[in-house]
This record gives C-alpha cells, structure tokens and sequence, in this order.
C-alpha cells in the first residue's frame, strides 16, 4: 500500500486585531549637544515604555478566533508593546525636530551687547515715555585732532549732544573727529538718571552663547554656556577676573519657565571690555532732572546751583548752564552678594560751557556705590547708598583745590542719593519689550552672581539677526 502525502490546503484567514494599552509609563532622555558651528540642537538619547499592560486579540476570525488568542496572546503582546514603543517614540523625535529644534536653531552663538543694551533701553524708554533724543546734522565739519581732551574751534558749534560722545579717552594721546559727524538719535540713549549714554559705543562688544555643558533632573534643565564677552576684531585683553569653576542655583524656581545665572565674571568682563573701547562715558547737561540745575552757575535765591557750593564758576560765568561729561579712567569694578551688589567706580568728570566747546575744568574722582534690592511684584525695591566719593588730588576745577569742593561734591551725593532712592522706593518695573517674549521678570542678587527669572518665553528674539551677522564675520 502506497501512503499518499498530505495536500497543504492555505486558507485565507481575516479577522481585526484589537490592542488595549491602559497605564503606560513613557520614559525619554533628552540632552543638549553642538554642531561644529555651535550649533545647538537637542538630542533623543533614548525613549521607551514600561509598566501599564498590553492586551492584544483578534475578532471576526470565525472559528480561528479563539484558537488564535489562545494559542498567540503572548506573541501579540510583545509586538503590540513594540510598535506602540516605536510610533509614539517616533512621534516625540519629530516633535523634538520640528518644535524644538528648529527655534534652537535660532538661538546664535554670539550676541551683540549693543543690541541687548538696545532692548533693555527700549523697553525703559517706552515706560517713561521719554522724549526723543534730537540730532542734528553737522554738515562740512573737517577732520580734526583731538588731542588731550581739546577740542578745536573748527568745531565749536556742534551741539552738546555730539561732543558728549567725541570726547577722547583718558588713555589716549590722539583721537581724530570724523568727517559729517551725524548723531541720530538712535546713537543717543537716554539712561534711567536722565544721563545722555551713546549706545554706538558698544558695537564692538559681543557675548559668546557657545554652550560648554548640560546636567538635568527630573523637572530641570541646566545649560552652561560660555558668558566671555569679545571686542569685535579687536586685539586680545588681559582679562584679570578668573571664571568660576561652576555656577549654582541655591533658591527655588517658584514654577519659573526661565532661571538665567549670570556670574559677576561675566558683568566684570563685560565692563573691562567697554572700558576699553570707551564705552563707558556719559553725559549730564541741562536736560538731565534735579543735576541738571546744579549744573548751573548762578541761580535765584529759592533754587539751588553750583554757585551755593562754590562761587568761583558764577563769577567767571554767570547766567551760564555746564555740562559734565564723566567717563572711566579704570575699569569698574562690580561684587554681588546676597541682596546687595557694590560697584567700585574710578573715572573722571569734565566740565563744558553748555552748547560751547570751552572746556572749564576737570574732577577725577573715586567712588564706591551699593545697591540692596530685591523684587516683588514684578518691580525692584531696595536702598542705595554711597559709602564713599572721593575726589583726588590733581583736580582742575577754578584753581580750586579739592578741601574746597567738598560742598560740591556732597551736593552731588546728596541729588545722587535722593533721586536714586525715590525710583526704588517706588519700585523700578521689570518690563521687557514684548517681541522678547520674556514676562514675569524678577532679579535677584546672589553670591558672586545675578540670578534672573521669567515666567514665559520663545526662542526667538530681535537679537537673532544681529547674532547671525557676528557669527557670520567670526568664524568665517
């Protein structure tokens, strides 16, 4: 008898395949790396799914069904499990690229300190609804040389404003005059004081983001990122200041979206570097509230002028209105600690007959200023003080010597003191403008640093294109 081999017979079977998947845990590990442009971009370092239960069956197989669900549970299971790993694993690396990395990718490596300063500027400006600065148009103004803080009569008529940021530094021999010399008004800011600050002067200088580290926990995201402050195509500068090996956040987030830790390395560079690009220069005149008028030589007897103090500058001047323009003649110097920063300022006044070129005198003098401020509500309170204001020794002010300026000197104190006190006990708000998508603003000082924090933000800033063109130029 022959055996006859068995037929294979393939049935086509169709049915649904039913996965319920209740109580899934995702887990994923994100870090933070760098392309070779300095670049940022984050990075899924991994992504998987644990506990919570899988349950896979199979419908409308007729009598396969449950032969099928007996037989293959664990099987479905197990691959149910992997491709709900995979797809939504596969989802959050798209929302990664598309939703992160594409406004990370906006963020540039460097900065430009002018623009920063612009931003905090603007927003200050459009609280107080300050005037605008005017300019006017020096037209067929020669080139001439600046030497040892003359100023030549080529160019006695240019307006107070101009000379405020023409005036050389203190460390140079020579300084030459530009030709068509024009101070628009988006060269001349207004400080909080009312003091006329030239905001061209912080061209140069740019703030490196370049990212050195990153850490996390469960609910926070540390990123270490360089803070060095450059001058722009400018040979090197000693720095003297020493970076801190690690930064530390001591105080609660208060469900803060930002914390930015800025170390006293960082501020003391960045005043190093304007200092040596004479940057740090203001001018008070006529316009500036409460100094404006101790500026002036001679007064009625119900107001108060220089000639109260001293009576050398109403005699020679009478009925005339000085301008001081003060600027660095050494770096400043600034310590944080808790609730309080010290800044230690040395540096020079000059004296000017407003709207005139004549120059009456000269004050260097040596400062030290604390502030003690803390933030509530979205405004900044706090005391100033003054522990010391000294003038030395080689001033040029009338022939006078410097026992004899003491009246003027505490005069300025005194306006220093009150003016400054009066902002804080009203409280200084912290407003950003809002194309920099930052709200909620408060600013405390720590040990050795500056801690910032804001409530809501966007990658995303004016500061953008600014960092390009810097990042463009340097690393070209």
């Amino acid at each position: 008898m022959q055996l006859v081999p068995p037929i294979p017979i393939s049935v086509p079977a169709a049915g649904t395949l039913l996965v319920t998947a209740i109580q899934m845990e995702l887990g994923a590990v994100l870090d933070i790396q760098k392309h070779h442009d300095d670049k940022a971009y984050v990075r899924l370092v991994s992504c998987y799914i644990r506990k919570g239960m899988v349950n896979s069956k199979v419908e409308n197989m007729g009598l396969l069904t449950t032969i099928v669900n007996l037989k293959y549970q664990n099987q479905m299971n197990e691959k149910a499990e992997d491709v709900i790993q995979r797809t939504i694993c596969g989802d959050i690396q798209d929302i990664i690229d598309s939703e992160f990395n594409t406004r990370v990718a906006k963020i540039p490596a460097v900065i430009s300190i002018k623009d920063v300063a612009q931003t905090l500027l603007k927003s200050v400006a459009k609280r107080r609804h300050s005037r605008a600065v005017r300019g006017t148009t020096l037209g067929n103004v020669s080139r001439a040389m600046i030497e040892h803080d003359r100023i030549p009569h080529a160019i006695a008529h240019i307006p107070s404003a101009a000379r405020a940021h023409s005036i050389p530094n203190v460390a140079s021999a020579v300084v030459s005059l530009p030709t068509n010399l024009q101070p628009v008004s988006s060269q001349l800011e207004t400080l909080v004081l009312g003091a006329t600050f030239n905001l061209e002067k912080l061209s140069p200088l740019i703030l490196s983001l370049s990212i050195l580290d990153t850490s996390a926990t469960y609910d926070k995201f540390f990123v270490g990122i360089n803070g060095d402050v450059y001058v722009h195509n400018h040979s090197s500068i000693r720095n003297p200041y020493t970076r801190p090996e690690s930064l530390k956040f001591v105080t609660p987030t208060n469900g803060k979206a930002l914390e930015l830790l800025i170390s006293e390395y960082t501020v003391n560079t960045l005043l190093l570097k304007a200092h040596s690009v004479g940057a740090v220069v203001f001018r008070i005149g006529s316009n500036t509230p409460v100094f404006g008028k101790l500026l002036q030589t001679t007064c009625s007897f119900d107001e108060v002028c220089l000639s109260d103090s001293v009576s050398e500058p109403g005699e020679k001047y009478p009925d005339k209105q000085l301008e001081m323009i003060v600027r660095s003649t050494k770096p400043p110097y600034i310590h944080f600690a808790r609730d309080m920063a010290t800044l230690h300022f040395e540096g020079r006044s000059l004296f000017y007959i407003e709207g005139t070129t004549e120059k009456v005198g000269v004050i260097p003098f040596e400062t030290t200023m604390v502030v003690k401020a803390r933030t509530e509500n979205g405004r900044v309170h706090g005391t100033f003080s003054i522990p010391s204001l000294e003038y030395k020794n080689d001033v040029d002010f009338f022939d006078l010597p410097v026992d004899s300026l003491r009246g003027f000197r505490d005069a300025n104190k005194g306006a220093l003191l009150n003016v400054i006190n009066a902002k804080l006990k009203e409280g200084i708000a912290l407003e950003l403008d809002e194309k920099s998508h930052i709200y909620n603003i408060s600013v405390a000082f720590m040990n050795e640093a500056v801690l910032i924090q804001g409530g809501k933000l966007k990658a995303t800033s004016d500061c953008e294109q600014s960092g390009e063109a810097y990042l463009n130029e340097e690393y070209r």
